[in-house]
């Protein structure tokens, strides 16, 4: 695991390599060191000390952990669907090439998990900024960091691909995190990005809905197709497309389990059936504009 991280971890100060051991993190150039626990290097740096909203995010997703871990929650199990899907098409888009892939606010391993129950090989490297969530990981990444997206303790161009599901609706500086993921991409290499479509009429809900949750943030925020493409083209990335998906199971799946539906013991049927569902409409939109949720499949400059 320590060759591993050596590969490509680099100091969330000056970017210099890191010499790793057991419980130690040390810097080469600025001679920083950070704590590495339970296989974890914690390498956020303070950024929530630093940061106000990232304090709140923090804060939200140490409240939302319970969340992501709930096994009668429908949308988590749809979330099992859905999520090897997208990592199929971020292995397309390798072509030949081949490495590490990085998983971009991979909170408790919804994406790990998925690769792995679906025998899809992946050289998953997962990072996120909470190290709580990170703690929940079981299965399917070769290594974990705890780190800001924005400042990113990771070596230029180290990796060969990345996907962030779900992740920059949580970011309140989405082009500084994506220029970020930019940097740590090999020339060429593709990177997907998954968050909710602005609906206004769902935004006005989930608002009113969420008011008083501590697990989320007035930061949060989703997307407009439109706005997906300037984004990851303010960040320097080259777009292949931006289309929408999933026109029915997110909205329902988040309903089901406000009523605590998936307590009966049916939350994966249900969530089988919804993906069935969105496949299906899928095929009969094929401009991609119905769905409620964006998906973006971009690459660095070659």
């Amino acid at each position: 695991m320590v060759n591993l991280l050596e590969d490509f971890l680099a100091c969330p100060r000056c970017r210099s390599a890191l010499l790793i051991d057991e419980t130690w993190c040390a810097c080469v150039g600025c001679k920083a060191r950070f704590p590495h626990v339970a296989g974890i290097p914690r390498l956020a740096d303070g950024a929530t000390d630093r940061d106000p909203g990232k304090r709140a995010e923090w804060n939200a997703q140490h409240h939302a952990r319970p969340l992501y871990l709930d096994a009668t929650s429908i949308a988590n199990e749809w979330e099992r669907f859905v999520l090897p899907l997208l990592l199929g098409d971020v292995k397309r888009a390798f072509g030949e090439s081949g490495g590490p892939v990085l998983d971009v606010g991979c909170g408790v391993g919804h994406l790990g998990e998925a690769a792995a129950r679906n025998d899809m090989a992946a050289d998953l490297v997962g990072l996120d900024f909470q190290a709580e969530l990170l703690e929940c990981v079981r299965q399917g990444y070769g290594a974990l960091v705890e780190g800001d997206v924005h400042r990113m303790p990771l070596r230029d161009h180290s990796f060969a691909g990345a996907i962030a599901a779900n992740t920059l609706h949580h970011i309140a500086q989405p082009v500084s995190a994506l220029r970020e993921i930019r940097r740590v991409l090999r020339p060429g290499a593709p990177f997907l990005a998954y968050d909710p479509r602005t609906i206004n009429v769902l935004e006005w809900a989930k608002k009113l809905l969420r008011r008083n949750d501590h697990a989320f943030t007035e930061e949060h925020h989703s997307f407009r197709a439109d706005e997906y493409q300037d984004l990851l083209g303010q960040a320097g990335f080259v777009v292949e497309y931006v289309r929408t998906r999933d026109p029915v199971a997110p909205l329902v799946a988040a309903g089901l389990d406000l009523l605590h539906v998936g307590r009966s013991g049916l939350a994966a049927a249900i969530a089988r059936v919804l993906a069935r569902a969105d496949r299906t409409l899928m095929v009969f939109d094929q401009a991609g504009n119905r769905g409620l949720m964006v998906v973006a499949l971009a690459r660095t400059p070659s």
